[in-house]
Order: structure tokens, then C-alpha cells, then sequence
């Protein structure tokens, strides 16, 4: 976000994306992989919109932006028609080439992609997960991943941005409602799930007879529904999913949080679960909010970042000892040579942030090399990522690091097992963690494009780019 600060309002306003009754009634019916937001989704954190103003204008220009996956693609994430181990070289997916594609998002072992015309595409693991009422409707089993990019039908619902979980995901309307779905255990959901009757019971009971499954781990529920309580009447700017909670800020700055309340990633101040949006306290004027696995970290309109829930790896930027909690935001003190911040991200353990001057400090768990210090050392402080080209885009993920820089060049480190660091065509271990910065080379050398955004899973990456036509 290198057009300065802005509200919540405008920071999430720029995109109107259609998406997904999908989400209420599935694509079963149309593949027999089924819809993949009614799945499990697999390990990971926030998969969010963010579309700056600098970005829509720029968008018009005559361009073609295409999509590559590479890292780990057992569970169908890298979306090319297979269950790939791993794929060690950015690959086009080329089922999304005739689309006109605007963001990607990945969380765990999950990806989605947004077209201009606000069409969700989706893709990745569904094996073990809910099935929603169109998938037990015709009888589709959720033992097969989805291995291609599938579209999900709109049909009067537009959605402005999505995010992922674990196993849970959510969505934001053009007219700031939200959505949830997936696995409601811990009150992630932020809704009541449906309580099924003795013959509803019995039914499932069959069904898992039938299939080989049993209760313990073919999940019962998929319900999808509007999130309200304290929310009602209020606009929603955008959400963030961690590994059991989740958290909103509304178009007035405030933040909403509810679920897993042990870790103290909630922020109210106590170890407690909340089954309904539950308002945070002395927070103001939020612009944006991403979650770890357990913990939570936001910005303010003037760029000042909030942490709070678990500090195993000193994620919460919190000098001194780091196997503490934190139960409620506290202002995280930037040493002087970070300045002024203009972005942040959160990873499963670690972080980034991106000041006005381009740089990248990195902080949280690194013994994957995903801090890019050329060392394997957790880090409870900022450290300036040693890079001597201005950086426009960092991301975290599970145990990686992204950075896009100014001329569009992509550059990964940390853990590098399943080839998602993308060194395939190098003369080197393709499976070796990298503890610096190191170029996707392919990219330009290969397909001659310009990297303008890129999502991490937990073992895999997405990169939109364009190419000039």
C-alpha cells in the first residue's frame, strides 16, 4: 500500500468482486470434485483483498495477467489437474487463461483467484471436509480434491473480500454483510450451526456406514449463514481467519473478534471462548487486520500496529522473554529506523512489515530462513531485510517469505522442501531452505511477465502477472 494510509472504507472499496451463492449451495452439481467452500480447508492463515487505488488505475492498461502455482500440490492447490508431490518451477494454470484475473489468495493447502467480472475460483483440498446441502443433495463425496480452478455461482450475492482459515472461511458483501462457513467448532463461525434432528442424525449415521466414514473425521457441518450480533447495522470493511477465530473491522475503524479464545488471540482481556462478534476494546480507527495460527495483529490509520494472542516465536513483537500470551492489543514499539509503516503481514509464525521507503522488516519464527537474514534465528524485534532494491509487496506464509519489488522482479525465501521457492530450473537443491532472498528467475526468463502479486499457502505459491500486449 504504497498510496498512503487510508480508511477501512476506502482501503477495501476499490474491488467489487461477484462471489459466491456457491458458497450456499456448492458446484457439485456441475463437478465431480464439488465446490471447494464447503471444504476443510488445510493448514494455514488469512487469505485476503487488497486492491489500492494505484492498482485499479493501473489496471487498465493493455495487459495480460496470467497465474502460476508452484511449491507442494498433493491436495490439487496448484491447480493443474493433478495431485502433483511438488512442482519446483512457476507453472501457468492454464484453465484461468481465458480469464481476466485481478487477485489471487492461498491459505494452507487452498487457492482462490477473483476475475474482473467478480467470478471466485477455487481450488485445492476438500478431502475430509463438510459437505454443504447441494453436494449431499447429489450424493458428491468429499473424497476427491478439487485439482482444477472451478467457478462458483453468484447469484445476487457480490463479495468485495474473501479470507481463509483451517477449516473455516469468510466473506464480505459489496454492502458490508459477512458470511461464514466451514467447521463451526470453538464458535469460529460467529452464528449458531444447526442442530439436527434424531432422523437427520440417523441418516448421517448411514451415510458414514455406506461410505467408510465416521463421525470423528468426516465433519457434519458446513453451515453457511450472515454473521450478526453485535454486528448488526454495522459494515464490515474486511475479515481475517486464523487456525480456530476470526476477526473483523467495520467501515468505522473497530475490530470484531470471536472463537479460540485460550491462546489469547480474541483480545478481550481473557482466555475466553466467544461464539458472537464480540467488539475489542480501546482500538480505533483500524485500517486493516490479518491473523496468524493463534494470533492477531492490525494497523491504524497512522500506521501504528496492535499485537496480541501467542508469542511462542516472539511473533507479537514483544521484547524479552517470548513463551508469553498476551490477552488484549498492545502497541507494538518499532525501533527508530523502521520509520513510518505502510503495510504489514502475517504468516502461521511470523511477520513483515513495509515501510514508506520500500524496506522489509521481518520478525517471528524463522528456522525455515523465512526472516531472510541468513540465519535460522527466531526474532522477537524488527530486523531490515538486507536488499538493495525498493520493495512494493511483502507476504508471508507457512514457512516462506515473498517480496515483489518495484521493477516487478519476485524474490523468495525459507523453507523450499516442496520446491515452493520456486529454483526448479537452477543448478542447485530445489528442496534446500534458503535464508536470503533469492529470485524466481523463471518468471522473466521463461515467460518474460512483471510479478504484480502473489499469495503463500503453507507449502505452496500463486503469482499473478502480467505481460504487456
Amino acid at each position: 500500500m504504497r498510496d498512503g494510509l487510508v480508511s477501512p472504507a476506502a482501503f477495501f472499496s476499490t474491488f467489487r468482486g461477484k462471489t459466491v451463492q456457491g458458497l450456499l449451495q456448492g458446484t457439485a452439481q456441475k463437478s465431480k470434485q464439488g465446490g471447494l467452500m464447503g471444504a476443510l480447508f488445510g493448514m494455514g492463515v488469512v487469505g485476503c483483498y487488497l486492491f489500492t487505488n494505484k492498482e485499479a488505475a493501473s489496471s487498465a492498461a493493455p495487459q495480460k495477467r496470467i497465474v502460476f502455482s508452484w511449491g507442494a500440490g498433493n491436495q490439487g492447490q496448484l491447480g493443474n489437474g493433478a495431485e502433483s508431490l511438488s512442482v519446483s518451477t512457476p507453472t501457468i494454470i492454464g484453465s484461468l487463461s481465458d480469464e481476466e484475473i485481478v487477485h489471487i489468495t492461498a491459505s494452507g493447502d487452498v487457492s482462490a483467484a477473483i476475475t474482473a467480472r467478480g467470478q471466485v475460483f477455487t481450488w485445492g483440498r476438500t478431502k475430509g471436509g463438510q459437505l454443504n446441502s447441494a453436494q449431499d443433495q447429489a450424493g458428491v463425496s468429499q473424497t476427491t480434491n478439487l485439482v482444477m480452478p472451478t467457478p462458483l455461482e453468484a447469484e445476487g450475492i457480490t463479495f468485495k473480500q474473501v479470507a481463509l482459515g483451517k477449516n473455516h472461511a469468510a466473506a464480505v458483501t459489496d454492502n458490508g454483510k459477512l458470511l461464514t462457513w466451514g467447521n463451526p467448532d470453538e464458535g469460529k463461525l460467529g452464528h449458531a450451526p444447526k442442530v439436527e434432528t434424531e432422523e437427520e442424525k440417523k441418516k448421517k449415521f448411514e451415510l458414514y456406514k455406506k461410505k467408510g466414514y465416521s463421525p470423528r473425521n468426516y465433519a457434519e457441518k458446513n453451515e453457511i449463514d450472515f454473521v450478526n450480533g453485535a454486528l448488526e447495522g454495522k459494515k464490515v470493511a474486511q475479515v481475517a481467519c486464523g487456525f480456530q477465530h476470526t476477526a473483523v473491522i467495520t467501515e468505522d475503524g473497530e475490530v470484531y473478534t470471536w472463537g479460540h479464545g485460550k491462546s489469547g488471540a480474541l483480545g478481550h482481556g481473557n482466555w475466553d471462548q466467544v461464539t458472537l462478534p464480540k467488539k475489542v476494546e480501546n482500538l480505533n480507527n483500524i485500517v486493516k487486520i490479518e491473523c496468524g495460527i493463534d494470533f492477531t495483529l492490525c494497523m491504524d490509520k497512522d500506521g501504528k500496529l496492535y499485537s496480541w494472542g501467542s508469542n511462542r516465536y516472539g511473533q507479537l513483537c514483544v521484547p524479552g522473554q517470548t513463551t508469553i500470551k498476551l490477552n488484549k492489543p498492545t502497541q507494538i514499539h518499532l525501533p527508530h529506523a523502521v520509520g513510518k509503516v505502510a503495510n504489514f503481514t502475517a504468516g502461521e509464525e511470523h511477520c513483515a512489515l513495509l515501510n514508506d521507503k520500500g524496506e522489509v522488516f521481518t520478525w517471528g519464527y524463522g528456522n525455515d530462513g523465512q526472516l531472510g537474514h541468513a540465519d535460522r534465528q527466531n526474532l522477537n524485534q524488527p530486523r531490515k531485510l538486507n536488499f538493495d532494491q525498493k520493495i512494493e509487496r511483502v507476504v508471508c506464509g507457512g514457512g516462506h517469505t515473498g517480496i515483489i519489488t518495484e521493477g516487478g522482479q519476485l524474490y523468495l525465501f525459507g523453507r523450499g522442501r516442496d520446491g515452493q521457492l520456486g529454483r526448479g530450473g537452477e543448478v542447485e537443491s530445489i528442496a534446500a531452505y534458503r535464508t536470503e532472498p533469492k529470485r524466481v528467475n523463471s518468471l522473466q526468463k521463461e515467460h518474460n511477465v512483471l510479478v504484480e502479486e502473489i499469495a503463500l499457502g503453507s507449502n505452496h505459491c500463486l503469482a499473478l502477472a502480467v505481460k504487456k500486449i
